[in-house]
């Protein structure tokens, strides 16, 4: 993130000698920076947190909060300020994600296969399948490679080859059932929130009914086929139930759902003591 601040700020002269100063388009990157809406709505939770901490009586705790959530106020502008992405950077970036996405999926679906009936066993345990990067993350990343994937294979105009076409919908498609093998409710969450918005999309401006209505009935289908045949699902599906169940009989609220909700429950009362 550094990097990309000093890309933005800074520019390199070459003639007729090497010299560092501050970037000529600084001034016009800030203007158009806050001019555009979408840019300025990612920095609302950096603006959040800092709002919500002036008064707090932990005030390293609140720093770090805010260190954590700077690059939500940096990042927006590095990304106003650098050149925009063709449509063809676009392409390309998605399908290296993909390719990425795919081949680290194998890499996590062999060492699952390998140690099949341990790491069902920690799944049912409320534990996650060992990934190579922090499973939430990873699952989130899969997503968005499946929404990349579609939009490739959608992109007709840049296909030459029909063969490589069908290696992005078979991978899309690998990657859509490999994210419920994962069993990472984040990820399951997006990939089902993503590909409704995607659905209404293709119904809506791509005038393809059929194919929205087919993904639509996907959406309901899937889960229920997907939760009685995917054995790591099935896990992680009785470790909700009985953690949601210990909830509801014993008031227990030390595990990962039920104490989110109590971390709810608490929020929405103090919320309702301090408004």
């Amino acid at each position: 993130m550094i990097g990309l601040v000093l890309i933005v700020l800074l520019e390199v002269e070459t003639n007729p000698s090497w010299k560092i100063r501050f970037n000529s388009s600084l001034k016009s990157n800030v203007s158009y920076f806050f001019s555009q809406k979408v840019y300025l709505a990612v920095t609302l939770i950096f603006w959040i947190v800092l709002l919500s901490g002036l008064a707090s009586a932990d005030q390293g705790y609140w720093l770090e909060r805010l260190r954590i959530k700077l690059p939500f106020l940096i990042l927006p502008f590095v990304f106003a300020s650098l050149p925009r992405f063709t449509k063809e950077d676009l392409n390309k970036l998605l399908l290296v994600l993909l390719a990425l996405a795919t081949i680290g999926s194998v890499g996590v679906g062999v060492n699952y296969l390998l140690n099949y009936e341990e790491l069902n066993l920690l799944i049912s345990r409320g534990q996650a399948i060992p990934t190579p990067t922090n499973h939430i993350r990873f699952s989130l990343i899969l997503t968005l490679a499946v929404v990349g994937g579609w939009l490739l294979y959608r992109e007709d105009s840049y296909w030459s080859n029909k063969s490589a076409k069908i290696a992005v919908l078979s991978a899309t498609i690998f990657l859509v059932l490999f994210i419920h093998v994962l069993s990472v409710r984040s990820g399951l969450l997006a990939l089902y929130a993503s590909v409704f918005i995607l659905a209404i999309w293709e119904i809506v401006k791509a005038k393809k009914i059929l194919l929205g209505v087919g993904v639509l009935i996907g959406l309901f289908v899937l889960p229920v086929i997907a939760v009685k045949t995917i054995p790591s699902l099935q896990a992680k599906w009785r470790f909700v139930s009985y953690d949601l169940h210990r909830m509801r009989v014993d008031n227990d609220f030390r595990h990962s759902d039920s104490g989110r909700v109590l971390s709810l429950k608490v929020g929405w009362s103090l919320f309702l003591e301090n408004p």
